[in-house]
Formats: structure tokens, sequence, C-alpha cells
């Protein structure tokens, strides 16, 4: 396990500490849409209590520019000017960076995704991707009977997500409402998730065509700390 030196504490979301102390920690980088999104809760539900995940493991997209940074390619750059610029402190003890989308094939085009993948692998960002939608994992909570809804036959990525929700709400009323977790609800199923989002497409490579979610790779990788 790295040190971190207090040279860290000059980055957002950080807190104070005494000139030259070693802090132990195990830092991750998780860049995605906005604080409090339904990733944010439950990345905050599962990193609850793991003192050796420094604060700043998160780093949130200005919620003000949603409608921009909501798009792969500029979470990508937020990612890549942090590291390379307000980081820079801090980016040598950098143990991984994640950067969590959506598939969106709508608005994401496959030469797009091909150039993602291409970046993500040259920089070491493990890229955490979900077809259609971060809503998919939620739903592996709960089943894993996936096939029924016929995804891939469901015209637009909206309505994909529209169909998830809704078997999502049918098969836990009070887990979830659009924009909400119920951190109790999910939290106990987490193990379920992972055991059931294995029958489906995991690899990021051919999650550009294919309904799945890797994201069970960044649950791994909090709950082994």
């Amino acid at each position: 396990m790295r040190l971190l030196s207090s040279t860290i504490n000059t980055l957002p979301g950080t807190s104070s500490h005494a000139e030259g102390t070693e802090i132990p920690k195990s830092l991750a980088f998780v860049v995605y849409l906005g604080e409090g999104q339904e990733e944010s809760q439950y990345l905050e539900m599962l990193s609850q209590g793991k003192e050796n995940i420094i604060d700043v493991f998160k780093y949130y997209l200005n919620s003000q520019q949603q409608i921009t940074l909501s798009h792969p390619n500029h979470r990508y750059k937020a990612l890549i000017e942090f590291l390379e610029s307000d980081g820079s402190d801090y980016s040598p003890y950098l143990d991984k960076a994640f950067l969590i989308s959506d598939r969106d094939s709508q608005s994401f085009k496959v030469i797009q995704y091909d150039k993602m993948l291409e970046n993500c692998e040259n920089k070491g960002i493990v890229w955490i991707v979900s077809n259609p939608s971060f809503q998919l994992w939620l739903l592996l909570h709960f089943t894993e009977e996936i096939e029924s809804l016929d995804l891939e036959n469901v015209n637009g990525c909206k309505k994909q997500i529209e169909k998830i929700e809704t078997q999502i709400k049918a098969l836990s009323p009070k887990g979830y409402t659009h924009g909400t977790l119920n951190k109790s609800v999910f939290k106990p199923l987490v193990e379920t998730a992972i055991k059931n989002s294995e029958p489906f497409c995991l690899s990021v490579k051919d999650l550009k065509e294919n309904i799945g979610t890797n994201f069970s790779v960044l649950v791994k990788y909090i709950l082994e700390k």
C-alpha cells in the first residue's frame, strides 16, 4: 500500500492534516456525473466505513454542466485534465482511476466508443460501462432474469431505461425511485448483483454492442479495500 503525503490535502474534498504526516491510504479516483446522482449514492453506500479509501476517491463533475458532461468523451477529458494538472501532486500515488458511463448508443457512436476504449487502455483508466445504463446494475440486485425484458428489441435507449426502471420498482417498490436509492434495500444485495451479472456481458470491449455491465469490477475493488 502506498503512503500518501500531506500534499494531497490540497485537493478538493480532502481534510487537513499536520505538515509532514503520511497517511496510508489506497487511493482510487472515480469520475461520474453529478453529486447526488444514483451512481454517487451507490458508491457512497459501498465506501461507508472504508477508512482506507481516502475521501477524494470520488470526483464529481460540475452539476451545472450536466448537459455536456454527461457524454463519456467529456467525462474522460475532465478526468485527464484533473490528473495531469490539479492532481499532479497526487497522481503518483494513484492506485486506480475509474471512468463511469452509460453506453447510450444514440449519442455515443461506435467509432467514438472504440477511440475511448483505446484512450482508457493507453492511460491505464478502468472504464466502467453499463449497456444501456447504470439502472441495469441496480436491477441485477433483484433478479438475473434480464432476457425477459427483451431489451435488444426495444427501440431507443430512453425506452430501454424506462423498461428497466419499471421492473426495479415492481420488484422493490420501496427500494428505488428515479434519482433516489434506498441504501438499506440495496446494500444487503450487492453480492447478489455481482453473481447475477456474471451471465451477461462483462467485457468493456463487447459492451459496445451487447446488453450488460462491468460495474462489478468497481464494486469488487471497493469491497476488497
